[in-house]
């Protein structure tokens, strides 16, 4: 005849006292559900179907990640589930209530009751005193990975503005026929008024929305009657890819101010030896052609071009406000180009330089006409 010592002991209906190997602690509950706290700092959370040997268990805290497990086997491949993590408060409550009634059980004479007591008692300072430890290091995990998170997201977002960047690069570049400055006479912007800014529909053909030329302009201010154009492109898109980028700086009549050189770092000496924009004037007519128009905030790039003497009206064509439709089709939230190109999942590089602005316009353009169209058929099946 040999003594056989119980893994655990029940000194309340649904409260036991757990001894292990290396650690000692309490779990509350019923045979279908019960949570268990260990003086590692661990939290043990378990609900199953009692007799049947299903059970679902998860555990946190200190010593391990939070992992999740699902039985009846024991060697079943283990499932991974994210912790909730423990809090100091937890574990010093759950050490009061096996330290307060230990401490009472120690005012009865019988040895065999206080020896209970003391075995309430160490369970319950081992679980308080690691309370702190069990907390801190829940949040330095959580904080290491958080870092680690944010971390993975920086290297993505750098990897998309280098395959942004090599985009850009690789569109062929149109050769510009720069021409002698005939002097265009100034046209009025106020003319722009009456031009009507499609939106899309569902009604939409896609293929007739997939060619189109992008215009964008950097200025040394926000005027068109007061400020110049410093730097005009034109990218052409056929079935919603870049194929032909027209792009070059200009050189303003007059020096550009600070704020301006501030947000699109074109300089006075980077135009200084730039053709005006009299001077190129009939090579970007020439490339716009028939075409429609879509630009980001496109009445202020039209603007510009039509005060510098570049009739946008004629031929008759369709223009797509991609800021306009941007807020259309999310009314909450920034439309900036930036802002509305990351709503869509692109990540653009060289903001505020007109090529670059450009191939971002173009390419939320495509999305905002799959979101509004559906995506292609071909890109459906892959």
């Amino acid at each position: 005849m040999g003594l056989r010592f119980r893994k655990s002991i029940k000194i309340a209906p649904g409260v036991r006292v757990n001894f292990g190997k290396k650690s000692t602690g309490v779990s509350f509950g019923t045979k279908g559900a019960r949570v268990s706290f260990n003086s590692k700092g661990r939290v043990t959370r378990s609900v199953g179907i009692p007799g049947t040997g299903l059970y679902y268990q998860q555990s946190s805290g200190l010593g391990k990640r939070p992992s999740a497990k699902a039985g009846p086997k024991a060697d079943q491949t283990a499932r991974s589930a994210e912790g909730t993590p423990a809090t100091a408060g937890s574990f010093i409550l759950c050490g009061l209530i096996l330290l307060l009634p230990g401490l009472f059980l120690q005012i009865f004479s019988l040895p065999i009751i206080k020896i209970l007591g003391w075995m309430l008692i160490i369970p319950g300072i081992c679980i308080i005193l690691t309370s702190k430890k069990s907390a801190a290091s829940c949040k330095a995990r959580a904080d290491a990975e958080r870092e680690a998170a944010e971390a993975e997201l920086a290297a993505l977002m750098d990897s998309q503005r280098q395959a942004f960047c090599e985009m850009l690069a690789a569109i062929p570049r149109h050769p510009i026929e720069i021409t002698e400055d005939v002097g265009l006479a100034p046209l009025s912007p106020t003319d722009l008024g009456s031009l009507t800014y499609s939106r899309l529909s569902t009604r939409n053909n896609r293929t007739k929305l997939a060619a189109f030329v992008v215009v964008d302009v950097e200025t040394t201010g926000l005027s068109p009657y007061e400020d110049a154009i410093v730097e005009v492109s034109a990218l052409r898109f056929y079935d919603f890819r870049p194929v032909e980028l027209f792009t070059t700086l200009i050189r303003p009549p007059h020096a550009i101010p600070a704020k301006a050189q501030a947000i699109h770092h074109i300089t006075d000496e980077m135009v200084a030896g730039a053709p005006a924009f009299g001077e190129i004037a009939a090579a970007l007519e020439s490339f716009i052609g028939k075409s429609n128009l879509v630009g980001h905030n496109l009445p202020f790039d039209l603007g510009f071009l039509y005060r510098a003497g570049l009739d946008v009206t004629r031929p008759a064509r369709k223009y797509y406000d991609t800021c306009e439709l941007s807020r259309a089709a999310n009314p909450e939230g920034s439309h900036k180009l930036q802002s509305a190109c990351e709503r869509y999942g692109i990540v653009m590089d060289q903001a505020h330089r007109s090529s670059a602005d450009c191939l971002a316009t173009g390419l939320l353009f495509a999305q905002l006409v799959s979101a509004k169209l559906g995506a292609p058929e071909e890109t459906a099946e892959q």
